[in-house]
């Protein structure tokens, strides 16, 4: 419910993140290169969201767009609502290619117009 800002716990959500915390066993080590401004954004990322390490930047960042994925293919539209309840689509150009149920993104856009 977008009026009244109604805040749903998503089980999915829940499982994931007990599926990214609970993986034990072998770890292996993955080197990225970053241009400088990049390797700012990426220390600043881990202070703002209080993390500990960039490793955990990336754990938590894998957790969000497994998420996504799961949205999306299920036919969901990813909308960030702002402080006056206009809903807002993001483009996210990475997704796009993701297989979506016929219809679902039309009834989604018509339910987005209703609120703006």
């Amino acid at each position: 419910m977008i009026g009244s800002k109604e805040i749903v716990i998503d089980e999915e959500q829940a499982e994931i993140n007990a599926v990214s915390t609970a993986s034990a066993g072998k770890k292996y080590r993955v080197q990225l290169d970053f241009a400088a401004r990049d390797f700012r954004e990426l220390n600043i990322l881990v202070d703002e969201l209080g993390l500990t390490t960039r490793a955990e930047l990336f754990r938590s960042a894998l957790v969000t767009l497994r998420w996504m994925i799961q949205k999306k293919r299920s036919g969901c539209t990813i909308v960030a609502v702002t402080p006056d309840d206009r809903l807002i689509e993001p483009e996210f150009e990475f997704l796009q290619g993701l297989a979506v149920p016929k219809g679902s993104a039309a009834r989604v856009h018509e339910e987005i117009a209703k609120f703006q």
